[in-house]
């Protein structure tokens, strides 16, 4: 039975918090963290599996019930901070609560932390820059990166210029074609999903987005992950069972 037949039923009637356990996927690094809701699915005994990703989206899951959720959870990996750059949350704010609470997470629960994902443009870049310099003493884990665009050279291009940057190994988790042009979106998704999957330097990624509708205008509808009636599209079948994935 495919991964779409065995969990389409599911993913029509996810919630928003509830983890459920990991996703079956093909590439050891190919994340379920296609959007944050498909993080809650899960199958139990899959060969293969990506994990449940706890995620301290703004400064409101800093505060119960959700940083309690977070701060209980069970989940060796927590990730911090959603495009802050673009949420009114300066670095210096974000490294305070940083030393705050996500270092005593890592020290007493013994989690690893993905750093904040930011903008790829260079709003971003310098708002990342001004976060690790405040904590370079206690530095994440991983490195949180997202990426929108239309060139998949560009796309490769930026990974490997924050690579350079920072040594710690990237968790991607998200990026996905803005073009209208559905044979650009393909094969954006396919370069990008086989450079990522050869690349030992990035511990996971995801594609945006799995879900219903799309979040806004800004992502391409081609590279919806998810149909409104809950089936995946065809181009989440392909992310899910190809490696090498190969152009439609």
């Amino acid at each position: 039975m495919s991964f779409d037949e065995q969990y389409a039923d599911i993913l029509r009637t996810w919630q928003s918090w509830g983890p459920l356990g990991d996703v079956p996927v093909q590439s050891p690094q190919r994340a379920t963290i296609v959007c944050q809701q498909l993080e809650y699915l899960g199958s139990s005994g899959a060969q293969r599996s990506r994990p449940y990703r706890p995620m301290i989206h703004l400064e409101p899951q800093l505060s119960s019930p959700e940083w309690d959720w977070v701060w209980n959870s069970d989940r060796p990996i927590v990730q911090y901070f959603n495009e802050c750059d673009k949420n009114y949350i300066s670095p210096e704010r974000a490294a305070q609560a940083w030393r705050d609470q996500m270092v005593p997470l890592r020290q007493q629960k013994g989690k690893k932390l993905v750093g904040p994902a930011v903008s790829s443009n260079e709003n971003g870049k310098n708002w990342l820059a001004g976060f690790m310099n405040r904590v370079s003493d206690q530095p994440p884990d991983f490195l949180g990166l997202h990426y929108y665009g239309t060139d998949g050279n560009d796309a490769i291009r930026y990974l490997e210029e924050m690579h350079s940057k920072y040594p710690q190994s990237i968790v991607v988790s998200e990026i996905a074609s803005i073009d209208r042009n559905i044979g650009s979106v393909y094969n954006f998704t396919v370069q990008l999903a086989n450079y990522m999957d050869n690349a030992d330097w990035i511990f996971e990624y995801g594609f945006f987005g799995c879900m219903r509708n799309l979040a806004d205008g800004f992502v391409s509808p081609d590279a919806q992950l998810m149909q409104s009636d809950g089936h995946f599209t065809n181009l989440m079948v392909k992310l899910q069972n190809e490696q090498l994935m190969v152009p439609p």
